[in-house]
């Protein structure tokens, strides 16, 4: 499951509007005939295809490194990156777990850090309450 923004999901109903008509695919967990969103000459993208994409995307933004070599991104680094964000943003763990679709939280907190600041701001929201004699949060 992918969770996506008003904005998002309003750019993806008007692109479905234009793209055209095209065959349904067997889903690959169980066979149903899906509507698959993300389709290349009316088949479903390789495995290839979108880190080729970000790859391109990469080059298109001109994102290098030191040397000046093109940076290597992947997927991968964006599920992290997802993950850290939504963790220093406060999301609970259950969610956390749901959004990036892992099985145990142990996998989701190895993926996603927590930055100085969101530890920083836990432990002076636990300071004061301490100190206004209520309980932590």
């Amino acid at each position: 499951m992918v969770l996506f923004g008003a904005h998002t999901v309003a750019l993806f109903d008007e692109w479905i509007t234009h793209r055209g008509s095209h065959r349904l695919f067997s889903h690959p967990s169980d066979g149903h005939l899906a509507d698959f969103v993300l389709c290349n000459r009316e088949r479903r993208l390789g495995e290839h295809r979108l880190p080729a994409g970000l790859q391109h995307a990469v080059a298109d933004a001109a994102l290098t490194g030191p040397s000046g070599e093109p940076l290597r991104v992947t997927l991968h680094q964006l599920h992290h990156t997802f993950g850290t964000s939504l963790v220093n943003s406060g999301v609970s763990r259950p969610a956390l777990v749901a959004l990036l679709g892992e099985v145990t939280s142990v996998m989701t907190m190895h993926r996603a850090r927590v930055a100085p600041l969101t530890i920083r701001d836990a432990y002076n929201g636990l300071n004061a309450a301490q100190s206004a004699g209520g309980e932590a949060p």
